[in-house]
């Protein structure tokens, strides 16, 4: 949900990955939680497979999370564009998926945990 766009930071320079999501449809999706369960494991994560969130804000009509900007594109254009894969390639990048999974599931499950533990 929502665009990412390249973004420049005017004071430092730095290159970001700067995600925008608009507030009306987060609310048509019903994605309110699901936006900021993410925005919580971006932040809280320190995991070489998860990017970073620098900062986010919002304003009346947008959500915006800014990240650590990674070169190289999708797995999904990958995924069409550059097929077969070699074996090892495969195990590669499915490690690259399931580690940083393994890390999303426990920071969700002590989230959810705790949560129903203060209710």
């Amino acid at each position: 949900m929502g665009e990412v766009f390249l973004a420049k930071h005017k004071i430092i320079g730095t290159l970001c990955a700067m995600k925008c999501i608009r507030k009306d449809l987060i609310l048509k999706n019903d994605a309110l939680m699901g936006i900021k369960t993410e925005r919580q494991i971006l932040a809280r994560a320190n995991h070489p497979y998860i990017m970073d969130l620098h900062f986010s804000f919002q304003n009346k009509t947008h959500w915006f999370m800014c990240m650590e900007f990674c070169n190289g594109g999708e797995l999904f254009t990958l995924l069409i564009n550059e097929h077969p894969w070699p074996e090892k390639r495969v195990q590669f990048v499915a490690a690259e998926i399931v580690l940083p999974w393994s890390t999303c599931t426990k920071m969700v499950s002590c989230t959810v945990t705790s949560k129903v533990k203060t209710c």
